[in-house]
């Protein structure tokens, strides 16, 4: 085929392999590496795209297809081959009786090759684009995407395997080739099995994604902090110890971490870095337990050596949900690091603050403990913990009993006079860097530069979030010239929440246009802000479209997502992001900004000019999304066409085919406590949606166990769920007709 023929057919495959990705995202144990497969396959389409687009214009000579051809088809032949193992999971995950999605990825890896894995056949991809890219035909169409390749290759290059090269010796494989489509062996099937279900439980959240939501550093920063006494101290000490970074909001701390778990800190021979970001947005980012969880993953993964047999049965002999308790997760962590293979093991929490109150207080007290002057424990292994957070006096004082001389634990108060004049320099250097970029896609002259720089660096008390607030807004209204900028700079906002105000449409317009973008906005932010996790682009776009007559998915017309994107971030602007067709809000002081707090804001009232902050009240955001989540399980798809009770496998499947059904089902029961709602009709709704004798409460009832891990409950009524969801306006209803004496199906307790 000519190239430009072998280049439509890649655009078809990666279009295939997107879709058979949305076919097994919601599989649990799903590895890492298929989420930062498909985090780049727009990358490749978009960069195959523009060379198609480019190669249609031309009338190549034979020399030049020859020169092509190479480049182009071994972009397809990857693709096709990271085709082929999508389908495989899919499919074999499907027909398997037992097992989980990694152990048939394992498998299949071993029979084929280290060279399969997913992530090494995207990284194929994306290293032919850039070859592709610097070809003198296409230089002119693809220049805008070479950067993102080269960033995109970088970070595969850094994937933690789930299948790791240790895996891939002889004896294992010839093993495996005996053993035709049985289970791998890694000491025995039984083994293994029990091994991987370990790890599969411990890989309670995608943290490498979560790791990536965070910007890279621009060159130049972070160095008060690496250069700092404090660090290098922490950094070069042979024994166990611990370092607290504090810090003020928009000052750069999770970049921080980002930067520390891949360069400064990363994975050696003699070091094992795992880390966690805590995260307000998602329920699994806000636990510390999961939060161990997630760095006990990283630490078997990096070093297999440290899963030891003894730990294997301590988890074995733990009679509760391995990843339910906290202390067991701790004790098996402290159990690792005495091991005389561990070496040095370091772990980073960033934004401690965002950490659930009580998992919070746990954790720290274990540091504490673990710390302190009366474990000995520390002083023969290596264990460290860096710990980023907000200078708050909550956390303060959790870890004020630390604050000894002589004991192993430093404070680096990044918010002290000393290094805010440190962190403020950097913060020049990022300017300048932004401000460059600006130039370039601008065209501005270099006293127009200048002049911008100047002018921003007049503004006192900058944060990083700050000026990139301020430097979106000039960059979507500048025009090139003197006047404009000074016209500009004159006004800005001299604040992150003067930021946001002036991002969001006016809430108060007398404007009857912007009345209604500013409406529309309110309730997506009531959404967000409310919402146990972030929605899907999909997710949001049934949310807002849904009303109270609607009464099946036929009223609703979905729309494309890049589409319904454009639409949102129209409304609310900068205040949102969108990753992974799901949306955030921009910053954690976003969500601060919105919502009521029980100490109302001193300029408060209708004389308060920021008239968005503090405008969302939580029982109004969680009642708008209650409606939405009942609204949605009354649909009479679920009553005509319910989920099949007898498969837990085709759970995945039914909720590819019904959207928002997977949110709806598992969250509306706490955004209905949560939403003090007292009205009869919708009381009589959630009474329908808990009648046991329907086919539509069993699905969305069985959606929800789904992510229980045990086994589904028999015989359970009406009664019984009411109480288990704690709804007590059904059980007083519900009392007149069920026996109050009923026992739960499972447990056989007393209602």
């Amino acid at each position: 085929m000519d190239p430009l023929s072998i280049i439509a057919s890649t655009i078809a495959v990666v279009q295939a392999i997107s879709s058979t990705y949305k076919a097994i995202q919601h599989l649990r144990g799903l590895p890492n590496e298929f989420n930062e497969v498909n985090r780049n396959l727009p990358l490749a389409q978009d960069t195959l795209g523009l060379a198609r687009d480019q190669l249609q214009g031309l009338a190549l000579d034979e020399s030049s297809k020859k020169a092509l051809q190479p480049l182009v088809s071994g972009c397809e032949e990857k693709a096709k081959m990271l085709q082929d193992i999508f389908e495989k999971v899919e499919k074999g995950v499907k027909s398997a009786k037992d097992g989980s999605v990694l152990d048939f990825y394992r498998a299949s890896l071993l029979r084929l090759g280290k060279a399969q894995r997913v992530e090494t056949l995207m990284q194929g991809i994306l290293r032919g684009l850039d070859a592709l890219a610097t070809n003198r035909l296409f230089k002119t169409a693809t220049q805008s995407q070479m950067a993102q390749l080269k960033e995109a290759i970088d970070q595969l290059s850094n994937v933690e395997s789930s299948v790791p090269d240790t895996d891939f010796d002889s004896s294992v494989t010839q093993n495996i080739a005996s053993l035709g489509n049985r289970p791998p062996v890694f000491q025995s099937n039984e083994d293994y099995k029990t091994r991987s279900d370990i790890l599969q439980a411990l890989h309670t959240s995608p943290y490498l994604d979560r790791k990536y939501r965070n910007p890279d550093r621009v060159p130049g920063t972070c160095k008060w902090f690496v250069d700092h006494d404090h660090f290098q101290q922490w950094r070069e000490s042979k024994s166990s110890s611990m370092l607290w970074v504090s810090a003020n909001p928009g000052c750069g701390k999770s970049v921080l971490a980002k930067y520390l778990v891949g360069s400064e800190l990363q994975t050696t021979k003699s070091r094992t870095t795992s880390y966690f970001f805590f995260k307000d947005d998602f329920e699994d980012q806000r636990s510390a337990t999961s939060a161990l969880s997630c760095i006990l993953h990283q630490l078997f993964t990096q070093r297999e050596i440290l899963f030891s047999d003894k730990i294997v049965k301590r988890f074995e002999a733990y009679k509760g949900h391995l990843t339910s308790s906290f202390d067991e997760l701790w004790d098996v962590l402290v159990l690792a690091s005495q091991d005389k293979n561990a070496g040095e093991l370091v772990c980073i929490l960033d934004a401690f603050d965002e950490c659930e109150d009580q998992e919070r207080d746990k954790l720290a007290q274990a540091l504490r403990k673990f710390y302190g002057t009366e474990n000995d424990t520390k002083n023969n292994i290596n264990s460290k913990f860096l710990v980023t957070s907000r200078p708050y006096d909550k956390i303060s004082r959790r870890f004020q009993p630390l604050n000894i001389p002589g004991l192993p634990v430093i404070h680096l108060k990044g918010e002290s006079d000393a290094e805010i004049s440190k962190i403020t320099r950097e913060i020049d250097v990022y300017i300048e860097d932004r401000v460059s970029l600006i130039r370039a896609n601008r065209d501005l002259t270099p006293d127009e530069e200048q002049l911008l720089l100047q002018r921003l660096r007049r503004v006192p008390n900058q944060t990083y979030l700050w000026v990139y607030l301020v430097l979106q807004l000039i960059e979507k209204d500048l025009s090139i010239d003197k006047t404009t900028i000074c016209e500009v700079t004159s006004s800005l906002p001299r604040t992150v929440d003067d930021a946001y105000e002036r991002i969001l449409p006016k809430n108060n317009s007398q404007d009857a246009e912007e009345a209604k973008k500013a409406k529309k906005a309110k309730k997506i932010l009531h959404i967000i802000v409310a919402a146990a996790r972030p929605l899907t682009l999909a997710e949001m776009d049934l949310a807002l479209a849904l009303q109270q007559e609607h009464t099946s998915y036929e009223g609703w017309h979905r729309k494309p997502e890049e589409r319904f994107g454009s639409y949102i971030r129209d409304l609310c602007g900068l205040f949102i992001t969108i990753t992974d067709s799901k949306i955030y809000l921009l910053h954690q002081t976003a969500k601060e900004f919105l919502i009521a707090k029980d100490d109302p804001d001193p300029r408060g009232g209708h004389d308060n000019p920021l008239k968005w902050k503090s405008s969302l009240q939580p029982p109004v955001s969680h009642r708008i999304l209650c409606q939405i989540c009942i609204w949605h399980l009354l649909f009479t798809e679920f009553e005509t066409n319910p989920l099949d009770e007898n498969s837990d496998d085709k759970v995945s499947h039914y909720l590819r085919d019904h959207v928002f059904l997977d949110y709806s089902a598992t969250n509306w029961a706490a955004h209905f406590r949560a939403s003090g709602i007292e009205d009869d009709a919708v009381i009589e709704s959630v009474r329908r949606i808990c009648d046991a004798s329907s086919r539509s409460c069993r699905t969305w009832f069985r959606v929800y166990w789904a992510n229980t891990d045990t086994g589904f409950p028999q015989g359970f009524t009406t009664l019984m769920i009411a109480s288990y969801f704690g709804l007590e306006q059904i059980v007083r209803l519900q009392l007149g007709v069920d026996d109050v004496d009923s026992r739960d199906g499972t447990y056989q307790q007393r209602i």
